[in-house]
């Protein structure tokens, strides 16, 4: 009698892995992605303010643009509790932006007089 009785030796190729499946991306599987482009712009018009409030010259200009991203941000996150958009960390991380923009400008005018 042989060990293990009467099975195929090597890998089956009858049957395709699962893992190299890919789901066809049809309208469904569109919508269910991320919903948040108050949320990007957010993070967007955050980086510019960040980088032009470490610029001695136009700081100011990036704690304003620092104020219009909280704004912005908290926008996003109600849109996010009111099921509107998903994606609640992109509209965290821009509030933290303009948080860090803000702080940045107000440092630097200090520094700069």
């Amino acid at each position: 009698m042989s060990y293990p009785p009467d099975t195929p030796q090597g890998p089956s190729f009858t049957q395709p892995s699962t893992r190299s499946r890919r789901r066809p991306v049809t309208e469904a599987t569109a919508a269910s992605g991320s919903r948040n482009r108050v949320g990007v712009a957010a993070v967007t018009i955050g980086g510019l303010a960040l980088i032009c409030a470490l610029i001695p010259p136009i700081a100011s200009l990036g704690g304003m643009l620092g104020i219009v991203t909280v704004i912005v941000a908290l926008v996003a996150i109600t849109r996010v509790a009111l099921r509107k958009a998903n994606n609640m960390v992109v509209s965290i991380t821009a509030f933290g932006l303009g948080i860090a923009a803000i702080a940045a400008a107000i440092v630097i005018n200090q520094i700069a007089g």
